[in-house]
């Protein structure tokens, strides 16, 4: 098991070009699990080390220091990828303000990139994929 560096950030990204977390991010998941905080297995060469959401998309919680959606604030991210567009309003309306460009929570593009804009509610796809994010 890596310690991480003991700095109390959770470092690394949240998602590479296999659309997966690295260094610490990725690490998050083996302490989760030895931990017994979540089920799953703890050993980062098993294909379902990296936990999906209900549509396969990829999970990741990482330090919000260089957030994944640019101008998000907060100490801790954590994004889910794959969510269909009129499930990312609603979410957004249930926990956040209803507009995926502002508050805690916000959504971009699935092909977007790390550090790109969030994409306004009205400009959403119903039928698209995108990458939702929460910082707290």
């Amino acid at each position: 098991m890596n310690n991480g560096d003991g700095n109390g950030v959770v470092g690394g990204t949240l998602f590479d070009a296999t659309q997966k977390p690295t260094g610490e991010a990725l690490e998050f998941w083996q302490h989760v699990r030895l931990a017994n905080l979540a089920p799953g297995p703890n050993v980062q060469t098993d294909a379902a080390y990296v936990p999906t959401n209900a549509v396969g998309g990829n999970i990741a919680v990482a330090s919000a220091g260089t957030p994944y959606i640019a101008t998000m604030t907060g100490t801790y991210q954590v994004c889910s990828r794959g969510i269909l567009g009129k499930f990312v309003k609603q979410l957004d309306i249930q926990m956040d303000d209803g507009q995926t460009n502002t508050g805690s929570m916000r959504a971009v593009a699935d092909t977007s990139g790390a550090g790109s804009a969030a994409v306004a509610t009205n400009t959403i796809n119903e039928a698209d994929p995108y990458t939702v994010c929460m910082t707290f």
